[in-house]
């Protein structure tokens, strides 16, 4: 699981997100959060490929800035 991610999705520490007996992190996140994280997984194999991008700072990056995007979309969403 990438934490700096998750960080950037759900505004969360590492050590706020560490499910108990090293469970997956997906078995206590509603679904929509879920849907999120798996969009944002998404969007970043499309752009790594459409991008042609390589090597791991500029992938993580992407991710990175994907799981934002995804984070700035719901909270729009939200405040409707």
């Amino acid at each position: 699981m990438d934490l700096k991610a998750l960080n950037r999705l759900f505004y969360l520490h590492h050590t706020e997100i560490i499910p108990p007996e090293n469970r997956p992190v997906a078995d206590f996140l509603p679904t929509i959060s879920i849907t999120a994280k798996t969009l944002a997984a998404e969007m970043t194999g499309l752009n790594v490929e459409s991008k042609d991008l390589t090597g791991l700072n500029p992938i993580e990056k992407e991710h990175i800035d994907n799981n934002q995007a995804v984070r700035n979309i719901t909270h729009f969403a939200s405040t409707f």
